[in-house]
């Protein structure tokens, strides 16, 4: 078997370049909105490079599934976001815990739709629904995504495919 080569204590463990020069500030916005709008722009900036057709396919494979993970993430982000607008507001009192079940969150987010909108088309909610069970299908509790294993080492994640 191959050893690894240790990366050596000067050497990135990311490889990472951001360049901040004193005339540029960083503000990071740490708000539900914040969050949500990082990780739907690194889940289209993955997309873009995937629809790329001079990328290298070995490479789209690699990044298939931190790409699922971004645009699964975002929906959670988006559900939790209701959810917390809602309670800051008082408009939805409940006992509801944060959780990464998307199909918990969004039962709490579709009952905040039908309580405070009237315009929302049945078959808007049917297509939300049916997109959330597919990602809670793949990965009910955030961690299929992550992990190749789970807490009692079974593979967590079958074969996902993107079609071009």
């Amino acid at each position: 078997m191959k050893k690894l080569k240790w990366p050596g204590v000067n050497k990135a463990i990311l490889n990472i370049k951001i360049d901040f020069s004193f005339d540029e500030v960083a503000v990071i916005d740490t708000t539900w909105e914040g969050y949500l709008d990082g990780y739907r722009n690194a889940a289209e900036i993955l997309s873009d490079l995937i629809e790329k057709k001079d990328h290298d396919l070995a490479k789209k494979d690699l990044i298939a599934i931190p790409l699922v993970f971004l645009i699964r993430h975002s929906i959670e982000l988006n559900l939790k976001l209701i959810i917390a607008f809602c309670k800051e507001k008082r408009l939805f009192l409940n006992d509801f815990d944060f959780t990464h079940n998307l199909l918990e969150s969004w039962k709490t987010c579709k009952r905040i739709i039908e309580l405070y909108f009237d315009s929302a088309p049945s078959n808007d909610i049917k297509n939300i629904e049916k997109g959330i069970k597919v990602f809670n299908y793949i990965d009910p509790h955030s961690y299929s995504l992550r992990y190749p294993i789970d807490k009692k080492g079974n593979i967590s994640l079958s074969l996902i495919h993107i079609s071009e």
